[in-house]
C-alpha cells in the first residue's frame, strides 16, 4: 500500500511538473509552464476556409504542409449510426492499410463530450459538426462520403490522395489510372 502510494505521488508530482506533454511533438492537453489545460490542433495553423475543391470532393489547403515525424496524419471521423460513415470507413480504412508505414491512422468515434484533442481537430475542419470527416495531411479534407462516385472510384480517388499525400510509396500509386487522377490533385 506504501510503495502504492508512493508511486501516486510522484506521478501527481510528474504532472505538476511536466504535464503531459508529448517530448517529440511537443503537443500538450496540460502544459504547467503555460495556457493550463489548452488543447492542441495539429492543424490550428491551417484555414479550411481557404481550400479550393480537388478529387472526390476533397478539398486541397493549398498552404499545408504533409507530415510530421515521417508519417502523413490521417483522420476519419465519424459515429457507428451514421449510415454515411458507415459506408465510408471500411473503404477508408481499407485504403489507408496499404500505406500503414507511411501514415498515422486515428479513426474516431465522434463523442463532443470527451473534450480531447481528436475532437478539437474535428471541430477545425467541421466546425458545423457534420460527419464523415476525411483530413489526409492536415492537408486534403471532406465533409461527407464518396458515395455518389461508387465504391471502386471512391477507392481509386482515396488511393490517388495517399499516394500525393505519402510521396508514392506503394506499387499501386504507379498504375495509370492512379497517376492519372494525381494529376489531377
Amino acid at each position: 500500500m506504501f510503495v502504492s502510494l508512493a508511486y501516486t505521488a510522484y506521478g501527481f508530482y510528474n504532472l505538476a511538473t511536466i504535464g503531459t506533454c508529448d517530448p517529440i511533438t511537443g503537443n500538450c492537453i496540460f502544459n504547467p509552464g503555460g495556457d493550463p489545460n489548452k488543447v492542441l490542433c495539429a492543424f490550428d495553423e491551417l484555414e479550411p476556409e481557404e481550400a479550393v475543391p480537388t478529387l472526390g470532393g476533397f478539398m486541397d489547403i493549398e498552404s499545408a504542409g504533409i507530415g510530421k515525424n515521417g508519417k502523413v496524419q490521417v483522420y476519419f471521423f465519424g459515429t457507428t449510426w451514421c449510415p454515411h460513415c458507415g459506408w465510408e470507413r471500411p473503404i477508408f480504412t481499407d485504403v489507408a492499410e496499404k500505406f500503414s508505414g507511411f501514415i498515422e491512422l486515428s479513426v474516431v468515434e465522434i463523442d463532443i463530450e470527451a473534450g480531447d484533442a481528436a475532437i478539437e481537430i474535428f471541430t477545425h475542419y467541421s466546425p458545423e459538426g457534420k460527419i464523415p470527416v476525411q483530413i489526409i495531411g492536415g492537408k486534403y479534407y471532406r465533409i461527407g462520403a464518396g458515395e455518389s462516385l461508387g465504391e471502386e472510384q471512391e477507392r481509386q480517388v482515396l488511393t490517388a490522395l495517399f499516394c500525393k499525400a505519402t510521396g508514392s510509396p506503394i506499387d499501386e500509386c504507379g498504375q495509370p489510372d492512379v497517376i492519372d487522377l494525381m494529376e489531377h490533385i
